[in-house]
């Protein structure tokens, strides 16, 4: 099951760059769209770089950490403390639950608020599906979370809410070889406070979207993924963002591969592009690994332009790896 999920991760990244990078001979960004240095109008003064790289390495490995400590549970969880068996004829509008091919799918719509008796408010359109089977020893468990165009929110009688605009899953696959989990998410979340409690996807304090593909074998550990970050937990920066990512210790232990890339404050990209190995979906081993590259340095680009290089430390590259089973 590992190489199915890393060949689809590598399939997704083929057709998504979360980072600032493209996919030059110098890793250089070239997107006219992305975030640059500007000035206001009539300011002469040059816009340098804010940040060294001591700083974006240190802003990398804190947002990359962040990224990885985030529960998507947390936004099933809170929905489904306010939802969960709430609904009543005519509240929501329409409401339809029925099971296929192993998924129990719950849909609902309501154009104006309603509220049921038991005091809980539906407005918008939301989609549930949860998923739990044994497929010989393996265990499956999976939820989907989606509001269906727009904004989706369910209040409790006692100020409790919960609102999204967007999509989150979770995934998780058991057996006596390992653990492989997944999440993904894009769009805004939000909660009252005492339902955000312990969650920086619901109290504001970071916004986040992409996905994360873990993988334990009780021995070493997996992670890969594509996103972006703002918010805290960046140290120094402003926002993260990183794309063909991935941490395995079987084949470099001391660098990851991909791109990760850190806004300053300045409004300058600063991106590293490591390259122990490279990503070969037709191979059988999905990623090929030149030792002679794997020495935790990559090439560091600021504003789109090579500037020299950069290294990170093996014991920052393995604290990303650093949990048991799954990281969420």
């Amino acid at each position: 099951m590992r190489g199915a999920w890393i060949g689809l991760i590598v399939l997704a990244w083929g057709c998504a760059d979360a980072s600032g990078g493209d996919d030059g001979d110098d890793g250089g960004t070239s997107d006219p769209d992305l975030p640059s240095p500007y000035a206001e109008s009539g300011d002469t003064e040059e816009i340098v770089p804010s940040l060294g790289t001591d700083e974006v390495v240190d802003a990398s490995i804190a947002g990359l950490q962040t990224f990885v400590s985030l529960q998507p549970d947390a936004l099933l969880a809170a929905y489904l403390s306010i939802a969960a068996d709430a609904a009543e004829p005519g509240c929501p509008e329409t409401y339809e639950a029925f099971e296929e091919d192993g998924a129990v799918t719950t849909i609902w719509y309501s154009e104006a608020e309603c509220t049921t008796a038991a005091g809980v408010a539906f407005r918008g359109s939301a989609r549930i599906s949860t998923t739990s089977f044994e497929d010989g020893d393996v265990m499956v468990e999976a939820v989907q979370l989606s509001s269906e165009g727009g904004t989706m929110r369910v209040s409790g009688p006692g100020g409790a809410y919960f609102e999204m605009a967007g999509y989150a899953a979770t995934e998780r696959a058991v057996s006596p070889a390992g653990v492989e989990s997944g999440f993904s998410l894009t769009g805004k979340f939000s909660a009252d406070a005492g339902t955000a409690a312990g969650s920086p996807l619901l109290d504001g304090s970071v916004a986040a979207q992409g996905y994360l593909f873990a993988y334990s074998d009780g021995s070493a550990n997996v992670l890969a993924g594509s996103g972006s970050l703002s918010g805290d937990g960046l140290s120094a920066g402003e926002a993260l963002a990183f794309s063909d990512f991935l941490i395995a210790r079987s084949g470099c232990a001391a660098e990851p591969l991909g791109t990760v890339s850190i806004r300053d404050e300045s409004g300058y990209w600063h991106d590293i592009v490591f390259d122990a190995g490279t990503f070969e979906p037709e191979s059988d081993d999905d990623v090929v690994f030149d030792a002679a590259q794997c020495d935790g340095c990559g090439a560091y680009l600021v504003g789109g332009e090579r500037v020299g290089e950069v290294c990170v430390s093996e014991a920052d590259v393995q604290s990303l790896v650093a949990w048991e089973g799954s990281p969420w």
